[in-house]
């Protein structure tokens, strides 16, 4: 959605209150855009209040973002000139995760940052192969200390060490990703991607073509590691109105139930406009 300069992606919160000093707060939400008028490209807001906004009758959405306060926010500066996408929180240490991203037309490169839950300070945690078309979306397996990021250039999911940001292995659907520097073909592209504790599986979207979203899933073993026999569609949404594929998938803490954020992008992964939000049980 566009709101007072701001492109936003689906904010990912901290649900539990700080016990130790964190940024993250109950109620914070970390948001990724494009930098507007105060140049920041990733921030936490504190949406708190944002009940009584509602209580209080208004029906300006706008209103409500904008009634929000900033916490804390950082600029492409502090990425080196890069704007952000990509987000995932550690809830044992407070430590956000960001990847680069250029779908909002500005720089890209294959980095995913760390931001430290305490200091607020930024350091590089890893790089993927490919500089064209750069991170899609990340989200972290707690159980065993990964880090999944779906790479737009080579359409693979890469699995990554959290405690030191090495690079494991990767995920190959249909077993024929190479590095393009142009556009994955669509059919092969994964653009979302999200880890079900409960059910110990990685969920994952396609592209999708002729207006079929599909999400499909992946079990892990007790390492963590990819079953590949195991992949499987999950949920498949014939949608008449648009083309544009799930990006953010998230669930609840029973992982019975799923938000799905479409995000609208064009065939060479530049955002083009608002998107849908749809909730599974």
């Amino acid at each position: 959605m566009i709101i007072n300069d701001y492109k936003y992606s689906l904010q990912d919160t901290c649900q539990e209150p700080d016990p130790s000093g964190l940024i993250l707060q109950k109620g914070y939400a970390v948001i990724t855009c494009l930098p507007g008028l105060d140049n920041m490209t990733i921030g936490i807001k504190d949406f708190g209040g944002l009940g009584a906004l509602h209580d209080g009758g208004s029906s300006n959405h706008g209103l409500y973002w904008k009634s929000t306060p900033m916490v804390q926010g950082w600029t492409p500066s502090s990425f080196g000139g890069q704007t952000l996408m990509g987000l995932a929180i550690d809830r044992d240490t407070g430590d956000i995760y960001t990847s680069a991203t250029r779908i909002w037309g500005q720089g890209g490169n294959a980095n995913i940052y760390k931001i430290d839950g305490i200091t607020g300070s930024v350091s590089l945690f890893a790089t993927l192969p490919g500089t064209s078309l750069t991170v899609g979306y990340i989200d972290i397996d707690p159980v065993h200390n990964i880090l999944f990021a779906t790479n737009y250039d080579d359409g693979k999911i890469y699995r990554i060490d959290l405690n030191n940001g090495t690079i494991l292995n990767t995920y190959d659907y249909l077993n024929s990703g190479t590095i393009k520097g142009i556009a994955t073909p669509v059919n092969e592209l994964l653009v979302g991607v999200g880890y079900n504790e409960m059910q110990n599986k990685l969920y994952y979207s396609l592209y999708g073509v002729n207006n079929i979203k599909s999400i499909r899933s992946l079990e892990l073993d007790a390492n963590g590691d990819f079953i590949v026999s195991s992949d499987k569609e999950e949920i498949c949404i014939v949608d008449s109105v648009s083309n544009f594929p799930v990006g953010d998938i998230d669930f609840n803490a029973a992982g019975d139930e799923v938000l799905l954020s479409e995000i609208q992008l064009s065939s060479n992964c530049i955002y083009t406009g608002s998107h849908s939000v749809f909730n599974y049980r």
